[in-house]
């Protein structure tokens, strides 16, 4: 299993767009589908992970949306 993103997967990702997919190159896709994958599997079996453990974690919203703000904020308690 892997020692957590981004070091582990060797990806350097400061000043560059997270949304662009053109932005990313296949090897660096393939890691952290890999890494989402691999999350996946320990959440169904119940294994506890700390991705996010001590770090801030900041979401924006564009509009207001209950749904997709209280979804986002699962997923980040999910991460530590």
């Amino acid at each position: 299993m892997a020692t957590w993103l981004p070091a582990a997967l060797g990806l350097d990702l400061h000043g560059r767009s997270l949304t662009r997919i053109r932005d990313w190159t296949a090897g660096e896709l393939e890691a952290v589908l890999d890494l989402a994958d691999d999350l996946k599997a320990r959440q169904k079996a119940r294994e506890p992970h700390r991705l996010l453990e001590g770090r801030t974690l900041g979401l924006l919203f564009r509009k207001s949306s209950t749904r997709t703000r209280v979804s986002l904020e699962v997923a980040a308690a999910h991460l530590g």
